[in-house]
């Protein structure tokens, strides 16, 4: 096995391709590290965002399913006739339909 020192007294010139990184060489890996960092946090923001508008519609369909639920029973119920059943608002004798808005968040 030669080292640099027999290789000088062979009449060889020393190997400079072995000496390291250039810093060109640091600054491209560091750019394309970068750029794939970049795409990564791109790809968190756009799941997290996914998942907040999937949590509302699964929200929004549990709140639907329910109000169906609700006149479901309604419709069953055995002391109930179909004139007390009428969109009467507050004025209903006993408030069998939840009126106004029904909250979705739970914020």
């Amino acid at each position: 096995m030669l080292n640099n020192k027999n290789c000088k007294s062979l009449g060889q010139a020393s190997s400079k391709s072995e000496d390291g990184f250039t810093l060109v060489e640091a600054v491209v890996a560091i750019f394309v590290m970068t750029i794939g960092l970049i795409g990564t946090a791109a790809a968190i923001t756009y799941a997290l965002e996914f998942g907040a508008i999937s949590r509302n519609v699964s929200r929004a369909k549990s709140v639907i399913i329910s109000t169906f639920e609700e006149m479901q029973t309604l419709r069953n119920a055995p002391h109930l006739e179909f004139r007390p059943i009428t969109d009467l608002g507050a004025a209903m004798p006993f408030g069998v339909f939840s009126m106004g808005f029904t909250s979705v968040s739970t914020k």
